[in-house]
């Protein structure tokens, strides 16, 4: 991603509040991070995985925002988000658990961990997360 592109995705990032402001590539890495975790059995709790995947909203107003699609850069920061969206889908269970607008805030992992699952039953009295130990 250019330069350009990181400073107005940083821009966006202060028009949503989002603080400290980060660069484009950031918030990809961020974003893979959490797939990653959710790959290998998400561990936190049900409140910091709904923190954690508010990087994917930030990233969408990025997909969603007409000036920053007119900025070299923005067809590989697609290509990347969807690519990660892709593997997210593959680990998330296929049925739908809350509402949202956006499919990813819907979704949990297949696999979670001792506080991610105690934490999801006793919120929402959900036990579809497989349990690793």
């Amino acid at each position: 991603m250019t330069p350009e592109f990181d400073e107005a995705f940083r821009k966006i990032c202060i028009v949503c509040g989002y603080k400290p402001p980060i660069s484009a590539h950031k918030a990809v890495e961020f974003w893979k991070i959490f797939i990653d975790e959710c790959q290998n059995g998400y561990g936190w709790t049900v409140f910091e995985y709904f923190d954690e995947i508010g990087i994917r909203d930030l990233i969408e107003k990025a997909l969603n925002d007409p000036n920053i699609k007119l900025i070299n850069g923005f067809l590989d920061f697609r290509g990347l988000v969807y690519t990660l969206d892709k593997r997210f889908a593959e680990v998330t269970l296929a049925d739908d658990f809350f509402e949202s607008e956006n499919w990813w805030n819907r979704k949990l992992p297949k696999f979670g961990i001792r506080d991610f699952i105690t934490s999801l039953k006793q919120t929402y009295n959900i036990t579809a997360v497989k349990p690793i130990n």
